[in-house]
């Protein structure tokens, strides 16, 4: 049927280039036989060249090989409920590993994290725990392994009004009965509070394969649209051709965008573009073509100024990671060739852009979370200037580490940060339990989405003085990791 193309409009060769290094992963939940596994599968089928066959937790190492009896004693009697949660959680970590590595840009997951959520807490309250008593457990292994809700690029969740079509066990198995209940129960009250519509619901249709096929592709083809903005490509490429014409060298596009991580109600696009010649009246007709509907920021350098090094260190870095594959060049001049940055011109310039974050961090954190009430739909409020410090500042801290670590996405950049921060933690460089425990229960990209909610600006701001903290850790498990480097070198 290939929908998703006709959705898009847009041919396959051209989708292929547009998720040419990119990841998007989208789960598929809900309760037994409301056709989950049927759908992913026909997804898989139909677009098996951009679209993974579903991942399992089960085929990760951290699940246990069990089946049938087995599994379920371990599911419903278990012996160690903390062993369990950090199960689930160490399985879904890997599953999240599995997917980055995949070969597809699409890859979908049977069964989200918020269903496992669900799952979790229905099998630990109908075994006696309290709801603190599951928080806690959850809240340590979430935070262990990373696993924070919004690695997930799109939640379809398959509902239905009437239970009929659920798999129950037998009559007198009175504890998994009451396990269905508690699950569908919590489902339903995150369903209902999802105020920011994370979830795409898509309701059960009896024989309905092909209406419910299309409502997810229609979702999956929304989310394309959304994290790479590639309906704006033509209307970029376009302005560029009309003004500049011949003179145009390069265009790129970078920033989140470029990386099909793009961030509604966030994120701008972050145009570049390399000119044999610099001149005002071509880019002021530039200007005045471009989509008014949103951001455009642009960065304009002459071929020369390339030549002779006359960037900024953020261009640097764009142009570093378009080397690696990381950003969408949308037109290049056959004749013309891209610069090759070396690395160490990033880090020694990173010395001065890392006094500046800091710096201007502690401004906003010195300014006070109240600063943000008169401003919330200012795009300099306070809270949006601490988020973006804190992200150069982890990007900063993963360039000074391992340049390889460091990921366009803010979900991705935090993860390896926390990683980072664990390193130096085990290797002495350690701080206060309280801000550790913090940072690493914090959702950033969450941050990022609802920055301009009061409750999540305190989050920020909090996040903001723990992040000071581990930063300064961080530098200096850096070099002392170089130092050690050197020593050994000579």
């Amino acid at each position: 049927m290939q929908y998703l193309y006709e959705l898009l409009k847009i041919s396959k060769e051209e989708l292929q280039n547009v998720l040419k290094g990119k990841k998007i992963i989208i789960s598929i939940s809900g309760m037994d036989n409301v056709g989950k596994s049927t759908q992913a599968k026909k997804l898989h089928d139909e677009y098996n060249d951009l679209i993974s066959s579903p991942l399992h937790i089960n085929q990760t190492d951290a699940f246990p090989k069990l089946k049938g009896k087995d599994l379920s004693l371990w599911w419903f009697n278990k012996q160690n409920a903390e062993n369990f949660v950090d199960t689930i959680y160490k399985a879904l970590s890997q599953r999240y590993q599995m997917a980055q590595a995949s070969n597809e840009p699409i890859i979908i997951m049977d069964k989200g994290i918020d269903f496992y959520d669900t799952r979790v807490k229905a099998t630990l309250i109908t075994e006696g725990y309290s709801q603190e008593q599951i928080l806690e457990m959850m809240t340590k292994a979430k935070s262990k392994y990373r696993i924070f809700n919004s690695l997930e690029d799109l939640k379809i969740i398959i509902t239905a009004h009437n239970r009929d079509h659920i798999k129950e066990k037998t009559a007198d198995d009175e504890n998994y009965a009451k396990y269905i209940n508690y699950n569908i129960e919590i489902l339903n009250e995150k369903l209902n509070q999802d105020k920011y519509r994370e979830f795409r619901q898509v309701e059960f249709i009896e024989n309905g394969l092909e209406e419910m096929h299309k409502q997810i592709v229609s979702s999956i083809a929304n989310t394309i649209k959304v994290r790479t903005q590639y309906e704006r490509y033509q209307a970029i490429i376009e302005s560029a051709k009309q003004s500049f014409g011949d003179n145009l060298s390069l265009l790129t596009l970078a920033g989140s965008a470029g990386k099909g991580k793009f961030v509604e109600n966030w994120s701008d696009l972050d145009v570049y573009i390399v000119l044999k010649n610099f001149k005002i009246s071509q880019v002021k007709k530039f200007n005045s073509l471009l989509p008014k509907d949103i951001h455009i920021g642009s960065t304009i350098y002459t071929e020369k100024e390339i030549e002779t090094g006359k960037i900024n260190n953020r261009s640097k870095v764009m142009f570093y990671e378009l080397n690696q594959g990381k950003n969408v060049i949308l037109f290049k001049d056959p004749n013309y060739k891209l610069p090759t940055i070396n690395i160490n011109e990033i880090l020694r310039e990173d010395t001065s852009e890392y006094a500046d974050a800091v710096h201007n961090l502690r401004r906003c954190l010195i300014a006070g979370k109240d600063s943000n009430r008169t401003s919330l739909s200012n795009n300099d409020a306070t809270s949006s200037k601490i988020l973006k410090n804190i992200i150069l500042l982890e990007k900063i801290a993963l360039r000074n580490s391992d340049i390889a670590k460091v990921s366009g996405g803010y979900a991705d950049t935090n993860m390896a940060f926390l990683d980072l921060l664990m390193d130096a933690h085990d290797n002495g460089f350690s701080i206060e339990e309280k801000y550790m425990k913090f940072l690493f229960s914090v959702d950033l990209l969450k941050c990022v989405q609802r920055h301009v909610d009061p409750a999540i600006q305190d989050l920020i701001w909090e996040y903001g003085v723990a992040l000071l903290v581990a930063i300064e850790a961080v530098d200096d498990f850096n070099r002392s990791k170089k130092q050690t480097e050197v020593e050994r070198l000579q």
